[in-house]
Order: C-alpha cells, then sequence, then structure tokens
C-alpha cells in the first residue's frame, strides 16, 4: 500500500483550512478508538497481540511501528511490513539480509538452528526467505542437503521453537514455492503456475498449498479462479483453513493497474473473487474479511462473513477523506485514514495555476471493535472552498 502523494510547498501548494466530522448514526453504541498519527504512513495496519503493526517513511527509510495505547515506538527501522511478523510477543524479521528474531522490546539475534540451514527464498532465490510465525514457532522452508539428506535440492519443512534454537524436521514439501505463511496448526505455500510474472507481462496464476504444520502432510489446494491472474502480491491464512491471496494486474495505456483479490477454504478448492473497487484492500482473520468498497461515489470498510456470505458495513468514508489500509483482527477491525483539502498549484510550462486535492496533516490509524449489530460509522471531512480555477490533468 502506497503513502498518499504530497504537495510541497515548492510549488506554491496552498491548503485551505479542513474540517473533519466525526458521526455516528443514531442508536450506534460501537465507536472508533481516538486514532493514532502515523506519519509517512506507507504500509499496514496489521493487529498483532502486541498492538497495530505499520510502516512509515517519514525521515527516510521505510520503517516498521508498534502502536499500542499507550504510545508508538520503531519496532524495526529500515524494513518492509512483509518482512516483519509479530506473534505472542515476538519479533522475526525475514529479509534478503537474512533471518532475526527477539522478543519485543530486546534485541534481534540470529537463530541458532538456521545457522546451518539457511531459509530457501522465494521467487528462486530472488525473494525474501520462506520463514514465517506462528504460536511462538518459527518454520522455514530448508535444502536437504544441509539436514544431510537426498536428493539435496529436495525442500523440507522445519520448525524452531522459539527461546530453544532447535530445528525440528517436519517433512518434505513440494519444490518453488513464492511465499510461506502459518496459522494455528497450519501452514500455506503459494506456487506460480505457468510462467513467471515479469515487469513486461505482469501476468500469472498461483496455486495455494495448504498442509499441516506438525508433519508437513497436504490437506488440500487451492487454485485461484479464471481471470484471476496478474503480479502476485501476498497470501493470508487464519486458522479456520481460509485463504486470501491479492495481487494486481497491469492495464494496457491509458489505465494502470487492477486489483486482484480471492478467497477459497477446505469447502470451495477453486477461489472465489473478491468483490473490489479501484485498489484492493483487504484483511482475513477468523473467517471474515475485511475490504474497502466503493458504490455510488461512497467508499466504506465492510466485512465478509466467508461461512454465511453476508457483509456488514462498519465504516462508511465521505468527502474528502480516504482511507489508506486496513487490518482485521479477532474482535476489532483497524484501518487507516488520510484527509485532503484543496490546493492550488503552477503547471508548466506554461506556469498556469490549477486546483488539486492535496493531503492535510500525516495520515491517522484508527480501530473499532467489531459488534455483530452495530450501525456503521460515518466519517466525513470537507476540503474546503474550492479555488477558482480549473481541476489539474490526472498523472501520466
Amino acid at each position: 500500500m502506497r503513502s498518499s502523494p504530497r504537495l510541497g510547498a515548492s510549488v506554491g501548494t496552498h491548503l485551505l483550512a479542513l474540517v473533519l466530522v466525526l458521526t455516528l448514526q443514531a442508536g450506534d453504541v460501537t465507536q472508533a478508538q481516538a486514532a493514532v498519527t502515523a506519519p509517512g504512513f506507507s504500509g499496514g495496519p496489521e493487529i498483532v497481540s502486541g498492538g497495530l503493526l505499520w510502516t512509515g517513511t517519514s525521515s527516510g527509510p521505510e520503517n516498521v511501528f508498534l502502536s499500542t495505547a499507550t504510545g508508538t515506538r520503531l519496532l524495526v527501522p529500515d524494513a518492509d511490513l512483509s518482512e516483519v511478523h509479530v506473534d505472542d510477543g515476538w519479533v522475526l524479521v525475514a529479509a534478503r539480509s537474512g533471518v532475526r528474531v527477539g522478543r519485543i522490546g530486546q534485541g534481534l539475534g540470529t537463530v541458532q538452528g538456521l545457522r546451518r540451514c539457511p531459509p530457501i527464498r522465494g521467487y528462486q532465490e530472488e525473494g525474501a526467505p520462506l520463514v514465517t510465525l506462528a504460536s511462538g514457532r518459527l518454520y522455514a522452508v530448508v535444502r536437504a542437503r544441509c539436514l544431510e539428506r537426498r536428493p539435496g535440492d529436495a525442500q523440507f519443512l522445519v520448525r524452531v521453537p522459539l527461546g530453544t534454537g532447535n530445528l525440528q524436521v517436519l517433512g518434505r514439501v513440494r519444490s518453488g514455492a513464492i511465499s510461506l505463511t502459518a496459522a494455528g496448526s497450519l501452514i500455506a505455500l503459494t506456487h506460480e503456475v505457468g510462467p513467471r510474472a515479469t515487469h513486461e507481462t505482469g501476468v500469472s496464476r498461483v496455486r495455494v498449498e495448504v498442509i499441516d504444520s506438525r508433519n508437513a502432510r497436504l490437506l488440500y489446494r487451492l487454485a485461484s479462479p479464471p481471470g484471476e491472474y496478474g503480479r502476485y502480491r501476498e497470501t493470508q491464512l487464519d486458522a479456520n483453513g481460509d485463504v486470501l491471496v491479492t495481487g494486481i494486474r497491469h492495464l494496457p495505456p491509458p489505465g494502470c493497474c487492477e486489483a486482484l483479490g480471492w478467497w477459497g477454504n477446505p469447502t470451495t478448492r477453486v477461489g472465489r473473487p473478491l468483490e473490489r473497487d479501484g485498489e484492493l484492500r483487504a484483511s482475513l482473520s477468523e473467517g471474515r474479511i475485511a475490504y474497502a468498497t466503493g458504490r455510488d461515489g461512497q467508499r466504506s470498510l465492510d466485512i465478509l462473513n466467508l461461512a454465511t456470505g453476508g457483509a456488514q458495513t462498519i465504516v462508511t468514508f465521505s468527502g474528502a477523506v480516504r482511507m489508506e489500509g486496513v487490518g482485521l483482527g479477532t474482535t476489532a477491525v483497524a484501518w487507516a485514514q488520510q484527509h485532503y483539502a484543496y490546493a492550488t498549484k503552477p503547471e508548466g510550462p506554461p506556469l498556469l495555476s490549477c486546483v488539486t486535492e492535496a493531503p492535510v496533516g500525516s495520515p491517522e490509524i484508527a480501530e473499532t471493535p467489531l459488534a455483530a449489530a452495530a450501525p456503521p460509522i460515518v466519517i466525513e471531512a470537507t476540503p474546503g472552498l474550492r479555488p477558482a480555477g480549473s481541476g489539474c490533468p490526472p498523472p501520466p
């Protein structure tokens, strides 16, 4: 997820006053908690056991932060959110430079059991290490040769109980996975099907294999639905065995791109497309998916119940406020939002003023508990009075 574009003072940007009104429908007993300021927000939020996890780039490189009721702390400097896993008080950093783990608030160190068996990288040694965290255990995919098994290029799933450093071999898995994720007693390995997506084509399809984390036994496979092909982004898994896959497909000019998303579980086998409008933001937890939708010019944050197929609107956004990210937990949902106001800037040559909308202040992250019958929270914002002049052309 990208941070909102900023218009600097160097181009003569003039921001008008912005009035933000947060209202609740009559009878609504569910209120959003106080918003957390997230300077330079660029990804997240994720609801983890220790709070809200998000990335920001306000001071140079991208950093991962953890926000709680008492404040926000820098958790991992110079890291992307996809590289950081938080579970049960542990932090795992799986970057191209290596794997580090430690308790929140303490230093990160190497994993003893992985020193002679480094995790395989996804995308044929070009991606991040195939390693993840769940229930106080680290899971990784390694080559057979470091385990003194044959054939040497075979791949095995291993486990390291955190705090012990002891490596346990669970079983052989199919080679070529591009990502690894875990939840409860389940592991999801994602594989590309057919030609790999490139910057030129941006097209591939994926298949997800869900295996037992105790012995690496294959439980079921999920295939992407027809037409859902593009550049893979992420696989999410919950302890129920539900899977959510997101990606993006590039469109020919003058278009930009199209969001992709589908979900499945042991009863579907072939994934089902997720409703989307524009850029897809979605989060899976406990048989539900939180995602952004757009209807009749209004944006909203909805939650889909995968068992019943029913959807509930949690938040609606109107006017000059936009949702920038979403995270779903067992009992709460969180989102990032950015407020905008009218701005004028010169276009050139020649230097003619035009009217656009520019972000006001830093993005914010809010959270609300889930309630089955609660009416939606309504967030409204006005961009102020529109200056005279023509609108700025859309970016190329």
